[in-house]
Parts: structure tokens; sequence; C-alpha cells
């Protein structure tokens, strides 16, 4: 194999490298994989006792398996002590308690399992509009939208109270139930959450009748009160960016300038396919944009890992784009490109350079004493150096790229994020967002990278889902969990983006790309 071929296939592991980490196999519970049997109904009252019995494994989960149990300092035990004083509490409201001491904490994906349908067991009567964040303000949502324009009402577009009550206090009662993140990221969740007026009617202490008061403002001050009949099932939607590519069969499209475009939005089964058709169509165009907004991770890896060895091929100093700090002593999963600094596979000069690179960093947070964990760097590196540092092998990923579609695209790439980008699309924004030649745009994302186990407590049959194996923090130590991803240029949902069709997130993006490909132009 030659060295080209050697860094082709190192890059297309590397990106996939730190989603692929998240499915690595994970410890057995305290209770081993016993059947726990059905769960009782979320209006089962729980004693004193069965609460206590819950909340003594809630106690172990948090000091033996929470990796991020420690962060923000959140006070588990009092939390703990106060639920152990409560009685005749039904496992929905419990769950709902846990569910506040679990968001004390920044892991982004803390929470109890039975989330949603706990907030329903309270109360089904939802409301029948969405509600988002736009700059200090917050619109009313058709979430069934499928029209360019997401506004539940044109001319009266922001929402300014329920029931007569502001809808900052409603925003604020709805925050404490949700992972402490950025101050938009804080906002995005509780009002994702407030289609469930009927339990935060309760938590604000009101009445529950069949029908809501809304009060509706226009862009010039004008208000209006509408009654509504509450619904008694979920309708939600992500905000949708880009429709403009409903009428195509492809996510990728070349933009007015000869801009390319490609739309990752949790990549389908497809998703790979689809990537390796754009790369040779858009390797001569002036930039390119790369829109993660709406993806919140999970699936895809493998189109990211296409993308990644187009993008991660250009020649660039050798540098550490990520670090995933897991538990010690679990192994690491197959072909997956993370390096502590005594890994076996590299080669002395790798070891020597991963412990260099490793030291250097300075994280502020650090896991619980109880739980010891190993630093592992996730890198790029030009041809010249790569194979000092590991010998190589092509992996089942880098087979599904066919050679002569793989480009070195060493012009300007801009990185669109938004509120809704997490877990899987976090670690990738911020490993890209390492590149030079790649500038991240959009909003602060909503800051969970970590990989997850469920753990079950063994009388209301909760599950308690937290992260316990790895966590990842960008190239210079700094944790995605509790910030997320903070953009190199700042560019918000605004009210004309959700009346459409007018997208002035991508508007961003590319006068972006047009600056840097003018400033590379002006060179010699």
């Amino acid at each position: 194999m030659n060295t080209t071929d050697r860094v082709l296939a190192f890059a297309a592991t590397t990106i996939v490298a730190v989603v692929l980490v998240l499915f690595r196999p994970l410890p057995a519970s305290a209770d081993g994989d016993a059947d726990i049997g059905a769960p009782p109904s979320l209006d089962t009252v729980l004693t004193v006792e069965e609460i206590g019995r819950d909340l003594d494994e809630l106690q172990r989960i948090i000091d033996e398996e929470w990796l991020l149990s420690n962060l923000n300092d959140a006070d588990h035990d009092a939390a703990i002590a106060t639920l152990r004083e409560k009685s005749n509490l039904s496992i929905a409201y419990f769950n709902l308690e846990v569910q506040k001491l679990l968001a004390c904490s920044g892991d982004g994906h803390a929470k109890v399992g039975s989330l949603h349908p706990s907030f329903r067991e309270v109360s089904n009567r939802t409301a029948p509009f969405g509600v988002e964040p736009v700059g200090d303000r917050y619109i009313a949502t058709d979430p069934s939208s499928n029209r360019r324009s997401q506004l539940w009402n044109a001319d009266y577009p922001f929402v300014t109270a329920i029931d007569g009550v502001g809808i900052e206090k409603w925003v604020a009662a709805a925050v404490p139930y949700f992972p402490r993140s950025n101050p938009l990221a804080n906002r995005v969740a509780a009002c994702i959450h407030l289609r469930y007026v009927g339990y935060f009617r309760s938590v604000l202490h009101m009445d529950d009748p069949p029908t809501f008061q809304v009060t509706l403002e226009s862009s010039d001050g004008r208000r209006k009160t509408l009654t509504v009949d509450g619904v008694t099932h979920e309708r939600f939607s992500l905000l949708k960016y880009n429709l403009f590519l409903k009428s195509l069969d492809r996510r990728w499209t070349v933009l007015d300038g000869n801009i390319g475009y490609l739309w990752l939005p949790n990549p389908a089964a497809d998703g790979v396919e689809q990537l390796i058709e754009a790369m040779p169509r858009l390797r001569n165009t002036q930039g390119l944009v790369v829109d993660l907004r709406n993806n919140e991770g999970g699936a895809g890896t493998e189109a990211l890992s296409v993308l990644g060895t187009w993008l991660a091929g250009a020649e660039s100093p050798r540098q550490v784009v990520a670090i995933e700090r897991g538990r010690a002593g679990l192994p690491v999963a197959a072909n997956v490109p993370v390096y502590a600094a005594d890994s076996p596979e590299l080669t002395s000069d790798g070891r020597q350079f991963v412990a260099c690179a490793l030291d250097g960093v300075r994280s502020v947070w650090s896991s619980p004493a109880a739980i010891p964990t190993v630093d592992r760097v996730v890198l790029f590196a030009p041809p010249s150096v790569e194979p000092r540092i590991l010998p190589y092998s092509f992996s089942r990923f880098a087979k599904a790229v066919p050679p002569e579609s793989v480009t070195v695209y060493d012009r300007p790439v801009v990185v669109l994020v938004d509120r809704h980008c997490f877990s899987a699309a976090e670690i990738i924004a911020a490993g890209l967002q390492s590149l030079p030649q790649v500038t991240v745009v959009g909003e602060q994302t909503r800051g969970g990278a970590g990989a997850t186990q469920y753990f079950p407590l063994p009388i209301s049959k909760t599950e308690i889902v937290v992260t316990s194996t790895s966590v990842f923090l960008t190239s210079d130590g700094t944790l995605i969990d509790g910030q997320g991803v903070v953009p190199d240029l700042e560019a918000g949902v605004d009210l004309e983006t959700m009346a459409g069709p007018k997208d002035t997130m991508l508007d961003r993006a590319i006068d972006e790309i047009r600056r840097r490909s003018a400033q590379r132009a002006s060179r010699p």
C-alpha cells in the first residue's frame, strides 16, 4: 500500500472514530443482565420504603457509574436526601423529580428513560403549537407544518403569555428539568417541552382547564389573545431550513456562485452513496457548505467518515482534533483510531507524539476520583508524517469509497451548526473545526458528547440514562457537555427564516465562503 492509500485509509476512520467509540462494549449494571420484568404503570404510588430502595440504587449509579456527576458542582446528595422525605409519589411524579436531579449536571444525555410518558401521565393536555426562542423573544410555531413558513400565526408570530402568565415565567419553570448547558440550549430545551403545558400549569400552581389563553404579538407591537383547545397528543418537529432540497433526489447541490452544498441531517442508510456521488461533482466548486443543522447524532457514521476522508486529506500540520476521555479498562472498538500514550499499535514515534500532545492539554474538568479514566487522542496528519506513527490497514469504511472519487478539497469550507446539533454531530463539528480550511458558522450547539448506559431502578423500573463510558473534549481540552460547540461566527435563527423562504444562516455561510475565497485569490 502506498503512502496516499495509507493516509486515505486513516482519514476515513478518523472522523468516524469519535462516533464509533460510542458503541464500544459497556459495563454490566449492578444487577447484570437479568430480566427486570415488566415495569409498573406510571400511576403506581410508591411508599417511602420503595422510594428509598430506588434512591439507594440511584446513589450507587451517581457514585460509581456517572462520569459527569461532578459537572457544575451539582449537589446530588442533598437532592436525594430531600426526595427520601417524600411519600405517596406516583412513579410519574417520582420520575420527574429524578429528572430534575439529573439535570443539575451538564451531562447532555442524562435523563430518565420514561420522561415524556411521565409528563403525559401527569397531564395529557398539550399545546397545539410549539415555542422557539428567536433572539430575546419567542415565536409560536406550527409543528405539523410542511410549508416554508413555520409560524403558527403569520400576522402575530410572537407568543408573549399563556393563561395570562408571561412566556418567560413558563420557560423558567421548565428549565430545571433539562441538563444545564449554554443559555440558548437551556431555553430551547425548555421551549420544546412547553408543549406539556398541562404539567407546567401544576408547577406554576395553576388550574388545568381544557382550553388555553394564548397572547400573541405582531412585529409592530399589536396584541391579540386567542382561546384554543388543548390537544391530547404530541406534535413536534425540528426547525425546517432547506426545504428547497425537497425538490431534489439527493442531499447535495451546487448553489449560485459555484458553491457546493452538502446536507447531513442525521444521514440515512443511503448517505454514503449520496456523498460518494457528490464528491467528484463538487471538487471544482469555489467553496463548500456542510450543513449539520438539526443533526441530533446517532446514525450516519459511515457517511461522516466519507466526508472526513475528503476534508481531512488536505495537507495540514499534524494536530490533535479531539480527545476521548474513557473509562479505564474498557477495550477500544475495532477500527477506531483513538490512541493513548501507551497504545501498542503505535510506533515509538507515535507513542511519543501522543504523550506530548496529551501533556499539552489542560482540561478544566476531571472525572470523579472513583471512576478512573484514560485520555486518548484523535488526530490528523499529512502523509509525510503518518507512516512514522501508525502501521496502516484499510478499514471497512475506507473500502466504501472508490479511490477515483477521493480528492483533496482545499477550498474554504463552512460547517453550519444550530441549536439542535447534538452528540455525534457535535463531535464531528468540533473535529472539523480544527482543520485550517474550516469555519464553523451558526448557533452554539446543544452540548452532549458522551457514551451512555441505561441503569434500571429496582422498584419503579425507571431507566436512568447517564454518560458512563466516555466523553469527548475539543482539541484544547474543552468539554463539549455543558457547553456545546461554539461557532467561529454566530448566525442565529430569525423571524425571516421562520417565515420562509429565506435562510439567513445559509446566507451567512455563503458570504463567509465568498470572503475567504477572495482572500485566497488575492494571495501571491
